[in-house]
């Protein structure tokens, strides 16, 4: 799945960010392969921030790879920490 995504979110959908969802969890292969291709990973935890109310953009650090959506996502991870 990432490796489709990989291949095809920028590429062929012109997409700034690549994102993939689970309502369960990735592998440590699955999270570093993510990590190195650029792919946000949404697993289990992070979706129950995201319901909970956090902005994704400030639980998976979204903003980091477009400098002009940054002033639109408040960095919450100081938040989550509490």
């Amino acid at each position: 799945m990432l490796q489709q995504v990989n291949g095809t979110a920028r590429q062929v959908h012109g997409a700034d960010t690549a994102v993939v969802l689970t309502n369960g969890h990735f592998s440590s292969k699955a999270i570093s392969w993510g990590r190195e291709h650029r792919i946000h990973l949404v697993d289990r935890r992070v979706l129950g921030e995201w319901a909970a109310g956090y902005a994704l953009c400030g639980i998976c650090s979204i903003a980091s790879h477009r400098r002009a959506a940054r002033r639109h996502c408040p960095d919450q991870r100081e938040e989550l920490a509490q």
